[in-house]
């Protein structure tokens, strides 16, 4: 007698190991993108870091030109003045 797939007996062990490991791929792929993200925001907040840090850089060396330029002045006036 033939029996169809449904009258078979099946492995119902066999059907939870795979869906346990179905589960477990999915608990890790989505572990492993979460850490990407949570890399990739990392690099993000570290970037505008990097580049607030180096427009404050640009703005210190203004404020020094600009001082070295009234040092310059006062100096040359000075200079004119005792001549």
């Amino acid at each position: 007698m033939y029996l169809s797939s449904m009258d078979r007996p099946r492995n119902i062990n066999s059907d939870n190991n795979q869906k346990s490991n179905i589960s477990s791929k999915v608990i890790l792929k989505n572990i492993s993108l979460m850490k990407m993200l949570t890399k990739r925001s990392m690099i993000e907040e570290i970037t505008a870091q990097i580049n607030d840090i180096e427009g404050e850089i640009f703005d210190a060396k203004e404020e020094i030109a600009t001082q070295i330029n009234d040092v310059k002045k006062k100096s040359a006036k000075h200079i004119n003045c005792c001549l």
